[in-house]
């Protein structure tokens, strides 16, 4: 949003909904990295696996297991969040804050229209430098699904 892109967006079919084109594009290389790594098998088993351990209409409920492992899965959540959007968070704030100098320091000059170049520039940059950090945040952030899979299945049962 922060980086001009968002005037671009898709129709996502699945959820019939706008995304922008950046969210598009970690959205594909995330789904890719799940198919490479294989980590589709190790989902779709441990969906079946679990119909074994839990049989339907055979789970008893231990509230406190699952409530904490419901709050440590929003905190997971969260962190995860944080961590694939601050570096293009951090490199905005602070070429908001030096075009928010340079305006102060050259009136004369449109902001308006070097803040949209320079974000757009600088977005697009920080875009293809985090994308060489994404193999070892999708290898992360599946070794938390697999914690918090576990977790819950060890609630239910």
């Amino acid at each position: 949003m922060e980086t001009g892109l968002s005037m671009t967006t898709l129709l996502d079919p699945a959820t019939r909904s706008s995304i922008s084109i950046t969210g598009a594009f970690y959205q594909y290389v995330m789904m890719l990295l799940l198919i490479v790594t294989g980590m589709y098998r190790y989902l779709l088993g441990a969906l079946a696996d679990s119909f074994v351990l839990i049989p339907v209409n055979g789970a008893v409920f231990a509230t406190d297991e699952l409530l904490s492992s419901m709050v440590k899965f929003m905190t997971t959540y969260l962190v995860i969040g944080f961590r694939i959007c601050l570096p293009i968070f951090a490199v905005m704030l602070l070429l908001n804050a030096l075009l928010g100098i340079l305006a102060k320091v050259a009136p004369q000059m449109n902001m308006f229209s070097v803040g949209m170049q320079m974000k757009v520039l600088v977005g697009l940059s920080m875009l293809v430098l985090t994308t060489g950090m994404l193999p070892g945040i999708s290898e992360w952030i599946y070794t938390e699904i697999k914690i918090m899979m576990v977790a819950f299945v060890e609630a239910i049962m």
